[in-house]
């Protein structure tokens, strides 16, 4: 099962989905839109949104944009793969 959630702002809520992820056993994706802030000097980093159990795959180190990042179960084995476009 894969849970998706926009957020607007991880920090303020990181806590709380920590513990959302920690309860939903089921699933083993968690989804976030919209993780950094809109107006902030200060940039969101990977170390600052880890959770346990979890890997993380976020777009952080891009400049523009708000950002996502996916929460995978461990126990998964993840993929990656990179696709270039202009949209």
């Amino acid at each position: 099962m894969v849970l998706y959630s926009n957020t607007d702002c991880i920090t303020m809520k990181i806590n709380k989905i920590k513990l959302v992820m920690s309860t939903r056993h089921e699933a083993s994706v968690f989804a976030f839109m919209e993780v950094k802030t809109k107006h902030t000097p200060f940039a969101l980093t990977d170390m600052q949104i880890q959770a346990p159990v979890f890997e993380l795959l976020t777009n952080l180190s891009e400049s523009s944009g708000r950002g996502i990042a996916v929460y995978v179960r461990s126990l998964l084995q993840i993929r990656t793969l990179t696709v270039n476009s202009d949209y």
